[in-house]
């Protein structure tokens, strides 16, 4: 079989001469040894990466007289692979925790190979992991997790009082309001790790308690007696922390929703419902305000809309309106356990 050589840029930025050098020597490697040519983009830092820097690095390559096999291999695309290559990893006992730099894991071969003489390396010669010099205990780890929560929860606390005070002194009403929600988009995300820290389980969340300080929060942020009516009835139910920020971010957008059009003339009910319903869970917020009349409200920009839309599919959840119920009552309805997905076949 011919070898395969590659060429995997991060298009975090542009390329140098070091990369430039890289590239032109494993097509040479490719071309002397009849193999192939692989461009392989490592954008999986979606942060960082951005198109106008692989649109950079295809215009080089191409100025260098390079030409790639098709098509080319963005890892963003092949995440399922690596995770189901990593499963098989695991089962075969060749995954282990590291919690230790490339540095100092040289130091500890290093240290070892001066009492011992020698420290057994691969077939490329990179020495073996020297154990459980830098493992830690699950205590360890639990600890560790609980201050990372902790440390997270407590900067977006901070993040969402700025939001509010800036908030509190903007004059324009649009202002006002979009800051507003955007506090109230942070809080949801700051009470999950809150909850994390204070919880016995770093894995689940009570979604009554979660509701609860999330509603409180808002009730704290809203202006005169605005969220006076707003209840909760929720069941103890657990569920894992990514699902619940996204509920958490659902249960926000639908009470400002109702807190800003449900009543013109003031305050009123706004009611929040969990519960389970045999394999699903049901969410539902309402309100016996105006009501649409199948009519958006034109001081609507409908971000709010397209955030429960993002949350839902999110959830895999569906989303309804109830059309007998008097003012606004939308009901989400989700499995309670996220279906398993099948799994993929390994990249060849």
């Amino acid at each position: 079989m011919p070898p395969v050589f590659r060429f995997a840029p991060s298009p975090n930025g542009y390329l140098h001469l070091g990369h430039a050098y890289s590239a032109l020597l494993n097509v040479e490697l490719a071309r002397a040894s009849g193999g192939g040519f692989l461009l392989r983009i490592e954008d999986i830092d979606a942060t960082r990466c951005r198109p106008e820097f692989e649109q950079a690095i295809d215009e080089d390559l191409a100025w260098l007289g390079i030409a790639w096999e098709q098509p080319v291999r963005r890892q963003s695309e092949h995440l399922a692979e690596y995770s189901a290559a990593l499963d098989r990893l695991s089962v075969m006992g060749l995954v282990y925790p590291s919690f230790e730099s490339r540095a100092e894991i040289a130091k500890s071969v290093a240290r070892r190979e001066a009492e011992m003489g020698s420290w057994p390396r691969d077939p490329d010669g990179a020495p073996l992991y020297p154990g459980s010099a830098g493992s830690q205990t699950d205590a360890e780890r639990e600890l560790l997790l609980r201050e990372v929560n902790h440390r997270v929860g407590n900067s977006l606390q901070i993040i969402a009082s700025l939001l509010h005070l800036q908030a509190n002194s903007a004059t324009q009403e649009d202002v006002k309001a979009a800051l507003t929600n955007a506090m109230g988009r942070v809080a949801a995300v700051a009470q999950v790790h809150r909850r994390l820290y204070t919880s016995q389980d770093l894995k689940s969340v009570l979604l009554n308690q979660y509701l609860d300080a999330l509603l409180d929060d808002l009730r704290r942020s809203a202006e005169g007696n605005r969220m006076s009516r707003l209840t909760l009835k929720a069941e103890p139910i657990e569920i894992d922390p990514d699902r619940a920020v996204a509920i958490g971010i659902v249960a926000n957008e639908l009470v400002m929703n109702a807190v800003k059009y449900a009543y013109p003339d003031g305050a009123g009910p706004i009611h929040v419902d969990l519960r389970g319903d045999g394999n699903d869970i049901v969410l539902s917020i309402s309100d016996d305000g105006v009501g649409t009349n199948g009519k958006s409200d034109p001081r609507s920009t409908g971000m709010g809309q397209r955030i429960v839309s993002a949350m839902a599919t999110k959830l895999e959840a569906t989303a309804e309106r109830d059309p007998n119920h008097k003012g606004t009552r939308i009901v989400l309805r989700f499995a309670h356990s996220k279906a398993a997905k099948p799994a993929v076949a390994a990249a060849k």
